[in-house]
């Protein structure tokens, strides 16, 4: 397997509990080429750091760092990753979420590292459904994400929280980076003066749900942790997703923000046509190839 790797390119992902996807992250991140692909484990549970470590001891392309606080300060430790890496003269970094695949090819990510001024460049994240049958992670259930939400199907807070629109309907946009300089990163862009926002038509795939039991973690798990860090509007969604928990609505939230096998979704009453899309299920089976045969590592 031949590989372009990109010395100065870095991939950076402060984790959230997510021990079924850390061997595909990992795979595909270095299968586009990332020279390291560097992990800060928020001090979650599941065994996801315990699974990075194994794999950090076969490659020196990927590290974890493990940093035990009693609440997710994702923003302040992915500023502090990112930094570290500019030190170590990686000049090119992408910071990604433990749900998001930047859709890029070797090319790309050569191009980007090769751009030699302070940059930020704009992914769109492109929401991808799991299969209503899907209640808790199994083998290969990742495969079952055959649809994505369509263009121009929008949605917003308000609606959200009257119950009105799937909450899977929230995409945004965030970037990457090149800087010689240190950084400070918000939830999706660079603060301060950080050289040209530059829209390159990226995409990045996102799979927020990847089963029902997602929204028991998101509910009792993240929103514990995350909502004593945010301002109130910052934490509206772990807001939303324990109450949905404690007032016993999780089945109806699902079945509004999973896909039916028409490739709808039910949206409390009023279905929303989904796009089908095997992308991101290619991506995964891809990555996980990729794990097979460089580390006999059974990613799906």
């Amino acid at each position: 397997m031949n590989e372009q790797v990109v010395s100065n390119a870095a991939a950076l992902c402060v984790l959230r509990d997510a021990v079924e996807m850390v061997p595909l992250l990992t795979g595909h991140y270095l299968r586009i080429g990332f020279g390291r692909v560097s992990f800060v484990d928020d001090g979650w549970t599941d065994g996801t750091f315990e699974t990075l470590e194994r794999i950090a001891a076969k490659t020196i392309r990927v590290s974890v760092t493990r940093v035990i606080n009693d609440r997710f300060r994702q923003s302040s430790l992915a500023s502090t990753a990112a930094n570290a890496l500019i030190d170590e003269g990686y000049t090119f970094v992408l910071p990604f979420d433990s749900d998001e695949f930047w859709h890029l090819s070797s090319s790309d990510i050569e191009e980007l590292a090769q751009h030699d001024a302070p940059a930020q460049f704009v992914g769109k994240l492109i929401d991808f459904v799991q299969s209503r049958h899907i209640s808790v992670p199994r083998r290969f259930s990742l495969l079952s994400a055959r649809y994505r939400v369509g263009e121009g199907t929008k949605s917003n807070m308000s609606k959200v929280l009257k119950f009105e629109t799937p909450w899977i309907l929230n995409a945004g946009k965030k970037i990457c980076f090149w800087s010689r300089d240190h950084v400070v990163l918000g939830y999706h862009k660079l603060k301060g003066n950080v050289g040209d926002r530059l829209e390159r038509g990226f995409q990045i795939f996102h799979l927020p749900l990847r089963s029902k039991y997602e929204l028991t973690k998101r509910g009792l798990n993240y929103a514990v942790r995350i909502d004593p860090g945010r301002r109130p509007r910052q934490s509206w969604q772990s807001r939303f997703h324990r109450g949905v928990v404690l007032s016993g609505r999780t089945d109806d939230v699902w079945a509004a923000n999973s896909s039916d096998r028409a490739g709808r979704l039910p949206a409390y009453g009023r279905p929303i046509p989904l796009v089908r899309d095997t992308r991101l299920c290619r991506v995964f089976l891809m990555a996980a190839t990729y794990m097979r045969l460089k580390f006999w590592h059974p990613a799906l």
